[in-house]
């Protein structure tokens, strides 16, 4: 993992990237959650579903017009397993006639690995 992660702007590619952390690294992506909790304007949720039906801790952040990202994690083993767009407040949920908290996109990450070449 190189240095060019951006956490002026945590939706940029977190998920991917944490999610590419391999299992040996878990005490890192552990860390890495941990310490993306504390900073200002990133919320930490526990026992949400993902969209496959798993239950994991979320880290949560608000963006403009009251969409926001989650990033879900197993807290046991810190896998990411799932990342989605959500709709946590206003002018959205008026504008959409949903409650806080509806997801507006989610993607269940099933497996990930790594490999030698693409293809």
């Amino acid at each position: 993992m190189g240095t060019d992660l951006d956490l002026s702007d945590p939706s940029s590619s977190l998920g991917r990237r944490l999610a590419l952390v391999s299992a040996r690294e878990r005490a890192l992506r552990a860390a890495a959650f941990n310490a993306l909790a504390e900073l200002p304007g990133i919320g930490l949720r526990h026992g949400v579903t993902d969209v496959a039906g798993r239950r994991g801790d979320a880290l949560t952040w608000v963006r403009d017009r009251g969409f926001g990202d989650e990033l879900i994690f197993d807290p046991r083993t810190s896998q990411v397993l799932a990342q989605g767009e959500m709709i946590f407040g206003p002018p959205s949920t008026h504008e959409y006639g949903v409650p806080p908290g509806t997801p507006f996109q989610e993607t269940a990450l099933l497996r990930s690995e790594i490999v030698d070449s693409g293809g």
